[in-house]
């Protein structure tokens, strides 16, 4: 990708909410092994201590791209995330995560919020309760994430109707391959698709 950090924070109108979602804010992070998590040059109101958690006033998608780490919340046990999972934080539910020490990880994030979302949680599509998604790595996910940043970044007329695109993709993106690898075994699939996002990155 040719860099180890971007984050877009954006924001958005009466008419982008018309719309139905709304992307609050996109990006993609490189974590050392070591290095203090979560890096400090957030705005405040998504910066946080790992030891104390925080809420959020959005949903976020959280995909792990390599490395490992844990994620917890107020409807979730701490749980161990592996490359491949993603895990979605529910606006004011409290949540913490962060990679392992030892290993780091490679993250990318997209922000949203909007009447389209909340209806999918109220007709059971996702719930604070299932929060973790064991996709798998696929290059074609990465790729849309790297579009939301390109849009995000460019910020050309209408962008925040692109962005909604982009975050519906991802939603659809997690509920469908996360229930499609409940019913089979990718091993060998899914060391090729580490090794494309590999390349991507």
């Amino acid at each position: 990708m040719g860099y180890s950090q971007t984050l877009q924070y954006l924001i958005d109108n009466e008419q982008d909410a018309c719309w139905g979602l709304t992307v609050n804010g996109v990006g993609f992070q490189h974590i050392d092994s070591g290095e203090i998590y979560p890096p400090k040059n957030h705005p405040q109101e998504y910066s946080f201590l790992t030891d104390r958690g925080r809420r959020l006033n959005e949903y976020q998608f959280i995909y792990i791209t390599a490395g490992r780490g844990v994620f917890r919340s107020e409807h979730c046990d701490q749980t161990e995330i592996k490359e491949g999972d993603m895990f979605l934080l529910f606006p004011h539910e409290w949540h913490s995560y962060q990679p392992d020490p030892e290993t780091g990880w490679n993250e990318y994030w997209i922000g949203f919020r909007g009447q389209n979302i909340d209806g999918r949680i109220s007709n059971g599509f996702f719930s604070p309760r299932e929060p973790i998604f064991h996709v798998g790595l696929h290059d074609e996910l990465v790729q849309v994430f790297r579009n939301a940043i390109t849009i995000a970044k460019e910020q050309h007329v209408g962008f925040q109707q692109m962005l909604a695109g982009t975050a519906n993709m991802v939603q659809g993106y997690a509920y469908a391959f996360n229930r499609h690898n409940e019913f089979a075994d990718w091993e060998i699939v899914e060391q090729m698709r580490k090794a494309k996002v590999i390349m991507m990155e």
